[in-house]
């Protein structure tokens, strides 16, 4: 496979292109040469760094892969946005949940389900989960998740000026084995409260400032870097705790967005609750990631340079 499609791949995959693309495309893999486009019908992609990219068309989007480029639209107010992406928007992920009007997987390997009326409206990128309270919540396969003993980065986008449980893969609530698996969930204060279970390292959670819950978007990302499990918001890490062994979870549990198993009525509940409510508000972008994003990649996906 040519090195310039196999990048554009790794970038549908991860959000950095629209995932309903096809690879009719202009595809300058160079460093030296501008790409031009008078047509109207199929996107510009630059994989180079120091060339402009200009397009003279109406309809398609101009994306960069370099980093110093000059990006030129010559076309009327009904084109497409002109975006500037880092390379470091390009990354192995394992699954991820756009949003965009279902619950499938954009990788095709494991699609979710919506239950109880959830809907799709404008989220931060594209669409977004649209949840509102009891009943509605969306599942994702038990397989999804599981990384054994290597990095991983579990992302997402989330806008509620409310509380309750946003990821929640947990075997069981109290009086029961709750497996491998994490639980973020904002709280009353606004505050992103993560738990993580493993039998290894035990349990410990990790904590958010407050004034989360402030109807804006906001980018939370759950990671482990070696022997480190680090909470990140909005691009900075803001709390870790020491991790070890396998989180691969043996109790085949599906990750719910919206509830989860402590939350009074939710699936798979025990009989056990501790108060937390079900979820209101918006979530987008749910990404699971095979390796550990660097703390300049994260920056990248805070700031939108990461998906269009």
């Amino acid at each position: 496979m040519p090195a310039g499609r196999a990048l554009l791949l790794s970038m549908v995959a991860l959000g950095c292109v629209p995932d309903g693309w096809t690879f009719s495309t202009k595809l300058d893999a160079g460093s030296d040469l501008p790409v031009i486009d008078v047509g109207n019908d199929v996107p510009i992609i630059d994989v180079g760094n120091d060339v402009p990219v200009i397009d003279v068309g109406n309809d398609v989007p101009v994306i960069d892969v370099g980093n110093d480029a000059a990006l030129v639209d010559v076309a009327g107010a009904s084109d497409a946005a002109v975006a500037s992406y880092d390379a470091a928007c390009v990354a192995p992920v394992a699954n991820v949940f756009h949003g965009d009007g279902n619950a499938n997987d954009a990788t095709g390997r494991s699609n979710g389900s919506t239950h109880g009326g959830v809907t799709f409206g404008g989220g931060r990128f594209g669409q977004a989960f649209n949840i509102d309270g009891e009943a509605q919540y969306v599942s994702i396969p038990a397989a999804v998740g599981n990384f054994g003993t290597g990095d991983f980065t579990i992302a997402l986008w989330f806008n509620s000026t409310h509380d309750g449980a946003m990821l929640v893969k947990r075997g069981a609530c109290w009086g029961g084995a709750p497996g491998s698996g994490e639980d973020i969930d904002l709280t009353g204060e606004g505050i992103v409260a993560v738990e993580v279970f493993n039998p290894a390292s035990s349990y410990f959670t990790l904590r958010s400032q407050a004034g989360l819950n402030d109807g804006r978007w906001h980018f939370v990302a759950l990671l482990r870097r070696g022997t480190m499990a680090v909470l990140d918001v909005d691009g900075v890490d803001v709390a870790s705790a020491a991790i070890s062994g396998s989180f691969d979870d043996p109790s085949n549990t599906p990750i719910y967005l919206g509830v989860g198993r402590c939350v009074p009525r939710a699936p798979g509940n025990n009989g056990t609750t501790d108060g937390r409510p079900w979820f209101r508000g918006q979530i987008d972008e749910v990404s699971f990631i095979a390796r550990a994003l660097s703390q300049a990649e994260l920056l990248a996906a805070a700031q939108g340079r990461c998906v269009p």
